[in-house]
């Protein structure tokens, strides 16, 4: 299926519904970061790993949403120790077969 835009979000994702989970399974979006995030997200859809990872980078601290991008960041760009770690921090893993899963 052809890449379409999430409704809760806006950010550009295949046919899977964009769904980070915080620890507890549950998200809580500091809405104050909702216009960083995008602009992370744009960033790294744009080959740009390094702007994205410095707007992440700080919220990821506090803010499961911003530690998910962060780990996609990392994956994207082929850090997968990088990214496994921060995939945690957010309550997800690494799927079988995504540890050398790149965008170019």
């Amino acid at each position: 299926a052809a890449p379409t835009s999430c409704s809760g979000c806006g950010i550009r994702r295949g046919p899977k519904p964009c769904r980070p989970r915080s620890t507890l399974g549950v998200v809580n979006l500091d809405e104050a970061l909702r216009p960083l995030l995008l602009e992370a997200v744009a960033r790294a859809l744009d080959g740009d790993w390094e702007a994205a990872h410095r707007i992440v980078q700080e919220p990821s601290e506090r803010d499961a949403v911003a530690a998910w991008v962060h780990a996609v960041v990392h994956r994207m760009e082929g850090d997968v120790s990088n990214a496994r770690y921060w995939f945690a921090r957010c309550g997800r893993a690494l799927r079988p077969g995504d540890s050398s899963w790149r965008t170019s």
